[in-house]
């Protein structure tokens, strides 16, 4: 049979419709074809251009009607705003005499294509609770992309890093493409996989499994040493990369799941809090971690045993029951495959010591184990894992808390960090307080004039006392003298750190002596009150509650976020961010400054989390600050520096 011969009219060069920017290199589904950016001369946009160079074959026939069955099923996926957000957008199918393809948009660039920086960041972020949680939930867009593919019966077939498209990279924003050869299950005998990507396996599991594979180097987890993962993060990244082999994955379902973990990740913190730290015993490694192995590693193999051990303790969520019959705080753990017996130290409550270990038996944990909600470290010995409780900080979990009631036991959820916090805040709310003064109001010599008097209250001046204050007549006496007409004041008969906007306004007149009493002369607007006896305090600003509000969500707020309080107990134990450090690091200290300048200087330099920049008003704080900006701006013109210029108030006793 003659075969049969398709003619095609010459069309325009593509080059004359669209200027080609550059390709993106990767790997890609035929080595002769390649990712560009384009720009439509027709209206000016840029667009991503998949194109395949054409053979001058019959074959080319095929592969156009391959590419437009593609093109017209995804355009019906796409039909969805929910698919739109996660899925790269098709526009249409493309051609001239010399290639074919299809027109994209929506994207900047792939995996593939990252420059070094973007990968140190991804690297980075992958390193820390809150960064993996960004991580895992672009993550959950790929796989509500790959649910909206599965759900209309297509495969894609060719999941890899030049199919995962970059929208932006500072916050990461990830979208599903690579559509060249996705393949429709009722048309299996026609569809582009075998064409496309020859030899390749076409299937929904074979589909999760490559986008497993996608988000294990994501999280670090392609090599032997990558980052510990939390369990609930090794149960979801197994399921990728391990489907059923006969069900169907509900993409949404799934991705619902890791929406909850990014949200458990975001509440724990940034940098590894709820971790228990353990170390081995004397006959751990000798006796009992051999035999759980059953002789396949050696008991002189230290290092493979300490590698089974936390490999069996974070393959999967263990399970913990303390024996109220023992008095020396064992507690069990139950692996998959074991027992561990587990003694806190006495001295350090952060540091257990795995005193023995047995094969897990049918009804070992079955009544009254809970859950371990932490990650398990296990240090190689004792100096180890004093070591690693040390540079944890608040992050290293008290065995004391596991298998407890959770309600006796808030060490090991408010870190005395924590409580420092809440106690320096009380203490900026009693300084308020320490500006209300007893007062009594004399007379109203004329409208718009109230004369006010300082009275005693032995009370008041006690509670003064303890808080090393003078009696509150005598400073009183002190702030008027400091007042220049700025301070707006009041009088309360309520004690309360906020007032409503009804209490007047008063502002300093004049202060004179009379009948034995120093007298302050307030001009006012609005209603006094009628008691005579009433507190004269500097008036709140609009806000105020608000802005106490504000203040005590963050510090509640706080109470999870185990970087800052790492930072605040001991700032030397948190280091900058390096990628932060590589690009805006402050250059040499300049001449003119001094040698308490520069030493600080130095110290910026060394690279800290938290830095503060301590001393009396005028020892050129700024003018430190001014410089610091000007060195990273200079040796980095693009890069973003963050200042942020708090309000100056006066309270009567000085600038806050």
């Amino acid at each position: 049979m003659r075969q049969r011969q398709h003619k095609v009219k010459s069309m325009a060069p593509l080059d004359q419709r669209f200027e080609m920017e550059h390709g993106l290199r990767g790997e890609r589904f035929r080595s002769a074809s390649g990712l560009w950016m384009a720009t439509d001369h027709a209206d000016g946009e840029s667009y991503l251009l998949w194109l395949v160079e054409k053979t001058g074959a019959a074959v080319d026939y095929d592969v156009a009607r391959i590419l437009a069955d593609t093109v017209r099923r995804i355009r019906g996926v796409l039909a969805r705003k929910s698919a739109r957000e996660v899925l790269l957008e098709v526009i249409d199918l493309v051609e001239d005499d010399r290639e074919i393809g299809i027109r994209l948009s929506g994207a900047e660039g792939t995996l593939a294509t990252l420059t070094g920086r973007s990968r140190r960041m991804l690297e980075d972020a992958a390193r820390t609770l809150s960064g993996r949680a960004g991580i895992w939930r672009q993550i959950g867009r790929l796989v509500r992309g790959l649910g909206h593919l599965h759900a209309a019966d297509l495969v894609h077939g060719g999941i890899a890093d030049g199919t995962i498209f970059t929208v932006n990279m500072e916050p990461l924003e990830l979208k599903l493409g690579g559509y060249e050869g996705c393949v429709h299950i009722g048309s299996l005998g026609s569809g582009g996989a075998g064409l496309l990507r020859p030899g390749t396996v076409v299937s929904h599991s074979q589909d999760w499994r490559d986008l497993g594979t996608i988000a294990a180097r994501l999280l670090l987890q392609s090599d032997g040493d990558g980052m510990a993962l939390l369990p609930p993060e090794q149960r979801l990244l197994d399921r990728l990369r391990l489907p059923p082999q006969f069900a169907f994955i509900e993409g949404e379902a799934l991705a619902a799941e890791i929406e909850e973990l990014c949200s458990e990740l975001e509440r724990v913190g940034s940098s590894g809090r709820y971790e228990l730290v353990a170390a081995p015993g004397r006959d751990l490694l000798r006796r009992d971690a051999p035999a759980l192995t059953r002789g396949l590693i050696a008991a002189a193999d230290t290092d493979a045993l300490l590698a089974f051990i936390q490999d069996d303790l974070t393959a999967d969520a263990p399970q913990a029951w303390r024996n109220p019959g023992r008095h020396d705080g064992t507690i069990q753990i139950f692996s998959q495959r074991a027992v561990y017996y587990v003694r806190p130290l006495t001295d350090n409550d952060r540091i257990g010591r795995i005193t023995g270990c047995r094969v897990r038996g049918p009804g070992d944990g079955a009544i009254d184990s809970e859950p371990i909600d932490a990650r398990v470290h296990v240090a190689r010995d004792l100096h180890e894992a004093r070591d690693r409780v040390a540079r944890t900080g608040v992050g290293a979990m008290a065995w004391a808390s596991v298998g407890a009631d959770r309600a006796t036991v808030p060490s090991a959820v408010d870190p005395v960090e924590w409580h420092a916090l809440v106690l320096i805040e009380v203490a900026a709310l009693l300084e308020g307080r320490l500006h209300h003064y007893p007062a009594e109001i004399v007379d109203a010599p004329e409208i718009g004039l109230v004369r006010v008097a300082a009275r005693t209250d032995a009370a008041r001046d006690r509670w003064r006392a303890r808080f090393g204050r003078m009696e509150a007549a005598a400073e009183l006496q002190r702030d008027i003298l400091r007042d220049d007409g700025t301070v707006e004041w009041t009088l309360t008969v309520s004690d309360a750190l906020t007032l409503g906007p009804t209490v007047p306004k008063l502002s300093l007149e004049d202060v004179v002596d009379e009948g034995g009493r120093r007298l302050y002369v307030f001009r006012h607007e609005g209603n006094l009150p009628l008691e005579a006896h009433v507190l004269l305090r500097p008036r709140p600003d609009r806000g105020t509650e608000a802005q106490i509000r504000r203040r005590l969500r963050h510090v509640v707020t706080a109470r999870d976020n185990v970087e800052l309080l790492r930072a605040i107990g001991n700032p030397q134990s948190v280091g900058l961010d390096p990628a932060l450090h590589a690009i805006a690091a402050p250059g040499a200290p300049p001449d003119e400054l001094d040698p308490s300048k520069s030493d600080a200087w130095e110290a910026i330099c060394r690279g800290h989390s938290i830095d503060l920049i301590v001393g009396p008003p005028g020892v050129g704080k700024t003018f430190l600050v001014s410089r610091l900006v000007s060195s990273i701006l200079s040796s980095n013109p693009t890069a973003r520096v963050l200042i942020e210029l708090l309000p100056i108030s006066w309270t009567g006793s000085g600038v806050n």
